[in-house]
């Protein structure tokens, strides 16, 4: 298959060409390097002045919307009736026929 001479000369060649060492400086790139990814910054060291800068401005926000409601929801009615104008509704009117009757079209209307 394989002439002994070629491989020989074969492993003579790579053995010329081996090295037995890296190159001068390559220590020290490799540590200026491994340095440089160290001194990266990451996500959090981005993100955490972001949310410093924001949070009071959200905390003023959520607070300001809580006295709100309450200030809102202090007359007796849930905020979310109030600002859909829904009239109120006791339970003694919910279940009244005059209003069921009333809600309930006539036989003969939308045709």
């Amino acid at each position: 298959m394989t002439d002994p001479d070629d491989v020989v000369r074969m492993s003579r060649v790579l053995r010329a060409a081996r090295t037995d060492r890296f190159a001068t400086g390559f220590a020290s790139r490799v540590v200026r390097a491994a340095y440089a990814d160290a001194e990266a910054p990451s996500l959090a060291h981005l993100l955490v002045p972001q949310f410093l800068r924001l949070a009071p401005a959200a905390l003023a926000l959520i607070v300001g919307l809580f006295v709100y409601n309450v200030w809102v929801a202090g007359g007796g009615r849930p905020t979310l009736d109030e600002a859909l104008g829904v009239p109120p509704v006791s339970i003694a009117e919910a279940y009244s026929m005059s209003n069921v009757l009333q809600a309930v079209p006539p036989q003969g209307a939308g045709r």
